[in-house]
């Protein structure tokens, strides 16, 4: 897939021939887009902002994220269908925690160029980060589009506060 336009389509036909209830119904389809193409969005409607939303509706949302050096997320989840990043240029660290205890790591992931990661509440919760020197772009797609993500706010290191939001980074 050579375009955002075509991948757009691409899983608007499957929602609509075969429902969603989890992301990775999408894997192969997200997986395909391979293109530099992004990079026009990047120089036009991403210069002055973070992300970018290609589409949101109760079903989906896939948008694209440029992350600076030093940009990290909070920590967070992902309910009901869950999430995939595509990484299109550049690194970033996945750190996991345990979603029973997010004080707790449980691992830690480098997700270069090309590469994909998944994510689901039942998976834990996560921060993205971009600890690199080099600009990342990726691009995100969840189910569904609309939701309230589980955002844990660090106060002090024994005591976490748990605050919905209305969509998640």
């Amino acid at each position: 897939m050579n375009q955002i336009s075509e991948l757009l389509q691409s899983v608007k036909i499957h929602v609509q021939s075969q429902g969603l209830d989890n992301v990775l119904e999408l894997l192969s389809i997200f997986e395909n887009y391979d293109s530099c193409e992004w990079e026009n969005y990047l120089q036009k409607e991403l210069k002055d902002e973070d992300s970018l939303v290609f589409h949101q509706d109760h079903d989906f949302k896939l948008l694209l994220i440029r992350w600076d050096k030093g940009k990290k997320s909070k920590i967070h989840g992902h309910p009901q269908g869950g999430g995939l990043i595509k990484v299109l240029s550049g690194a970033l660290l996945e750190s996991r925690f345990d979603s029973g205890n997010p004080q707790k790591m449980i691992g830690q992931f480098e997700c270069k160029t090309g590469q994909l990661s998944y994510i689901h509440d039942e998976l834990g919760f996560h921060i993205i980060e971009n600890p690199y020197s080099e600009t990342a772009i990726s691009l995100h797609l969840y189910t569904p589009g609309i939701y309230a993500a589980k955002i844990i706010e660090r106060t002090n290191e024994n005591n976490d506060h748990e605050k919905g939001i209305k969509s998640a980074a």
